[in-house]
């Protein structure tokens, strides 16, 4: 019998369990009224849960590293890359360039206005690399961006830049899109691809 497939909602649903518990945690010790951002142990829930589901997907003929890994010889970090099934962890969370096969941004709740804006500038150190794995590999490495929520003016003008930095379509993924105002904000999900799978799986061809 085979397994009850995995929707988009499905992933939502655990990663809002999750920052519910954070908030919880949060009054509880009282830091609610201390304030600050909470968007890094937001960012972890959100990594780790669309890790283990990456991790699901790609079981079979890829490996997936931790959140926040590296690739030897570069100084820059990458929030998951997806690698070839025997690929070896030669030091702390580093890999060899030859067995990376994906490079994935994660992103909490998108961008800034500022970095819609300079979108050149905010991932261009993370594209300069890129090119030079290709050239030295001689093949093509996705690089892709995941974000959980984002305004969609916002999200397709990412997705352009995304595309056409690496060439192919559809290298960009939001789970959520939100139209926000001073008093309120109203979620929709699943936009952009209707399967997570199938956006992961699309990548690795």
């Amino acid at each position: 019998m085979s397994s009850k497939k995995i929707s988009n909602k499905d992933i939502i649903v655990e990663i809002e369990h999750y920052n519910n518990l954070i908030q919880e945690i949060k009054k509880e010790y009282g830091w609610d009224k201390i304030g600050g951002c909470y968007n890094k142990s937001t960012g972890n829930v959100i990594a780790s849960i669309l890790r283990k589901y990456i991790k699901k997907y790609c079981n079979k003929k890829y490996k997936v590293s931790n959140v926040n890994s590296y690739i030897e010889g570069c100084p820059i970090e990458w929030d998951l890359i997806i690698l070839k099934k025997d690929a070896v962890d030669n030091y702390i969370n580093t890999y060899r360039l030859d067995d990376c096969v994906c490079l994935i941004e994660f992103k909490t709740s998108g961008l800034w206005a500022y970095q819609v804006k300079q979108i050149d500038k905010t991932f261009d150190l993370h594209f300069k690399y890129l090119y030079n794995f290709r050239e030295k590999l001689g093949r093509s490495i996705p690089f892709a961006y995941i974000t959980y929520s984002e305004t969609i003016s916002y999200y397709e003008e990412t997705k352009k830049y995304f595309d056409k930095m690496n060439g192919i379509n559809n290298t960009t993924f939001m789970f959520k899109k939100y139209n926000s105002s001073k008093n309120n904000q109203n979620y929709d999900f699943e936009v952009g691809y209707s399967d997570f799978e199938k956006y992961i799986m699309d990548l690795l061809r």
